[in-house]
């Protein structure tokens, strides 16, 4: 039997290609090319981490998507795991067309660590037809607020930026808030300085029903 017929397109066994960020050789050497399905990405070891080799600066700068998920039925929270390593310090969350059986706020918190006395956040914002500007407080089980989800998926979408989710640091929270008449700013703390490598979104007092989110890492060179 041929090489090309053990090891050749229709082969079961394909070397270098990986689901997921978490399913990178975990010892590559210098040189080794891989091609990760969830970000359609193909990737080179230059010795020292994973880059884009058909980018002239081999480690370009700027957001790269680390996770997309969509959410396709009804459910209480969605998880995201392993999307945050050390290849990334802080990240770019983009909610989008997120609908809920509930229209009240979208919520977040790290890990499966829904704990009282780490989730710090604040809102601020003006409804475009006039009066006072409304706040907001909170220092619960999770981050709240970090947008609106809709039972009619009128929303397009919002985003935030998290700071070190995976340091052994503090982290912080900041972005947009908008609503259906409103809109605003967000901002906050997670006064913890555990390494986390997941997040799980929420809605309010319902089930999140469609939408779709990603994560970007923000490179750090």
């Amino acid at each position: 039997m041929g090489l090309t017929q053990q090891i050749g397109a229709s082969s079961l066994i394909k070397p270098g290609v990986i689901d997921n960020t978490a399913a990178r050789p975990a010892s590559p050497y210098e040189g080794q090319i891989i091609f990760q399905k969830d970000t359609d990405q193909l990737l080179v070891w230059n010795g020292t981490a994973w880059v884009i080799p058909n980018s002239p600066a081999q480690n370009p700068q700027g957001l790269e998507l680390v996770q997309s998920q969509t959410i396709s039925s009804s459910v209480s929270y969605l998880e995201m795991l392993n999307v945050f390593s050390a290849s990334y310090d802080n990240y770019r969350v983009v909610i989008n067309n997120i609908q809920s059986t509930s229209s009240l706020g979208m919520c977040f918190y790290l890990g499966t660590n829904s704990t009282s006395g780490l989730y710090y956040g604040s809102l601020y914002y003006d409804q475009f037809g006039g009066g006072a500007t409304s706040t907001f407080r909170s220092n619960g089980l999770n981050i709240g607020y970090v947008g609106l989800t809709d039972s009619a998926g009128a929303n397009g979408g919002y985003s935030f930026d998290l700071n070190a989710p995976y340091l052994t640091k503090q982290k912080t929270y900041h972005g947009t808030y908008d609503g259906r008449n409103f809109a605003g700013w967000c901002g906050g703390l997670i006064a913890s300085s555990s390494s986390f490598t997941g997040i799980r979104f929420l809605n309010e007092t319902g089930n999140l029903t469609a939408g779709t989110i990603r994560i970007y890492g923000y490179r750090n060179s």
